[in-house]
């Protein structure tokens, strides 16, 4: 995810970069127009031109890092089902995140516990939501077709693999143990090995 914030020329994504800093530095309560101000290497007056408030900016920055993460899955040379979801896995839940990882998964935490009063946040975390409980989807949906996977609902499959990553993500983040990633991803692979797998379950 760090890699989508890379020096460019262009303005607007000078800005999304310049967000991203300051989420991580300040998280979400602590974050404002002057503290990604204080992050963007252009004028202030940019910002302002382009944003009315925080709120504003903020979820132009979840669109921007929804069509990063579709444009991301798209991109992807990787077709086996089974690597595929072990990537997906990676991706929404990195097995050793770092720091600044850590401070951003935490102020989108706080972004999303602000959707019940912002429409602009909710619309953007639902298409998060579904863009990839869908990826999961046609993953699972893939590895039945190919013979890898036996058959399963493959919608009820993907939602039950997408609440268990969230759900770890959410206790990492508030009980600050973020081991828990670990042990997540040992037992979500045990599954795909014990119950996903066809050559498994034939045996």
């Amino acid at each position: 995810m760090t890699g989508w914030f890379e020096t460019t020329d262009s303005t607007d994504e000078e800005i999304m970069a310049a967000t991203y800093r300051a989420l991580c530095a300040h998280g979400y309560a602590g974050t404002t127009i002057s503290r990604i101000g204080e992050e963007f290497e252009k004028s202030q007056s940019l910002l302002y031109y382009h944003y009315d408030d925080k709120d504003d900016l903020l979820a132009d920055f979840l669109a921007y890092l929804l069509d990063r993460l579709e444009a991301d899955l798209q991109d992807t040379e990787m077709t086996e089902p089974r690597q595929r979801l072990t990537a997906l896995f990676e991706k929404l839940a990195p097995s050793d995140p770092d720091e600044a990882q850590r401070q951003f998964f935490q102020a989108l935490l706080e972004m999303r516990a602000q959707t019940p009063h912002n429409p602009a946040y909710r619309d953007q975390f639902e298409r998060s939501d579904a863009l990839i409980v869908a990826e999961l989807t046609e993953t699972i949906e893939a590895g039945i077709e190919q013979g890898t996977f036996v058959e399963v609902d493959a919608d009820r499959t993907a939602a039950f693999l997408y609440s268990t990553l969230y759900g770890t993500l959410d206790r990492c983040v508030t009980l600050g143990e973020w081991e828990l990633f670990d042990q997540t991803r040992r037992e979500l692979d045990r599954y795909v090995e014990t119950t996903l797998l066809a050559d498994v379950a034939e045996d």
